[in-house]
């Protein structure tokens, strides 16, 4: 589900023309960690077979700090795509100057090396075992339950789950009362003003109510993960392993989960996500008519389109 919804979303996203080139930026960087992230839970099936990491402690170190490296830059991503909305329809006549594609594009570049420096720098410094196979989680994660590793893992915890979950909580807060406000007086166009106050347009609602729902989708996925890890390193105390499985899988579903909102609450997404498909099936491009029968020579023929 992870890889084929992220990479429909790729290849809708480019075929979009309704979301602009700067929400795209925002959004491919999304779509690809959590496709990346897929890929790397790849190696979790064998794992889970046979009950033991075959692959070597090399590629567990690697998969564990990827696999959070993927996770930090989805979960900022997210959070730049709710600060982009907000700009644009909080202040919208000064979108255009202030969110432009070469700030979106140093956003994006910025998010990526900061949490690849922040895990990397961690590893250096915590040392091999910051990085275990867990055989009940069938995967190779960081050591949220070491309590050599405690401070690293809270301000982490905060830093790349309560803090954006907050923040896009607060955005869309806010986005909500201008709406509000303003719901009266939605019109066709993108964005308008009143005297100086911005309005809704249907288009920017129908983003506002999308975005809520991938927000609530997050907050859902990973508060979870969030609250038990912090208990466990604030506490010292464990929790069983049947719900820590559960809550790392569930954050882990939320890479997916967007593909199925975008399809649920955008028309134009879904009518081109249905094309995508189509096109990916044999006998979409060559339909083949009813035979047609010559009544006076008796013979028949195919017509294609």
């Amino acid at each position: 589900m992870t890889i084929s919804g992220n990479i429909l979303n790729i290849v809708v996203l480019y075929r979009l023309r309704s979301v602009s080139e700067v929400a795209k930026i925002f959004l491919l960087s999304l779509t690809f960690a959590d496709l990346f992230l897929g890929l790397l839970n790849l190696f979790s099936i064998i794992p889970a077979i046979i009950s033991s990491w075959p692959y070597g402690g090399g590629l567990c170190m690697a998969i564990g700090l990827s696999g959070s490296i993927f996770c930090g830059v989805s979960l900022l991503s997210l959070l730049s795509v709710s600060i982009d909305r907000y700009i644009a329809i909080s202040n919208p006549l000064h979108y255009i100057l202030l969110v432009t594609k070469k700030r979106a594009l140093f956003a994006v570049t910025s998010i990526w090396i900061f949490t690849f420096i922040l895990v990397t720098l961690a590893s250096i410094l915590e040392g091999k075992q910051f990085v275990i196979y867990k055989r009940d989680l069938c995967t190779c994660i960081v050591a949220f339950g070491d309590l050599q590793f405690k401070i690293f893992i809270i301000i982490t915890l905060f830093a790349f789950i309560m803090v954006p979950g907050l923040l896009m909580i607060l955005l869309y807060i806010r986005l909500f009362f201008i709406s509000r406000k303003h719901i009266r007086q939605i019109t066709e166009l993108t964005v308008s003003s009143n005297n100086g106050i911005p309005i809704v347009s249907k288009k920017e609602w129908k983003a506002i109510k999308t975005l809520f729902i991938v927000t609530g989708a997050f907050n859902i996925a990973w508060l979870p993960f969030l609250i038990v890890h912090s208990y466990m390193a604030i506490t010292n105390n464990t929790v069983n392993d049947g719900a820590l499985f559960f809550i790392l899988w569930l954050a882990l579903s939320n890479s997916w989960w967007n593909s199925l909102i975008y399809s649920a609450t955008n028309h134009a997404y879904r009518k081109n996500a249905l094309q995508v498909m189509k096109s990916m099936l044999p006998c979409y491009k060559n339909h083949v008519h009813p035979i047609n029968i010559d009544s006076d020579t008796n013979t028949f023929s195919l017509t294609q389109r």
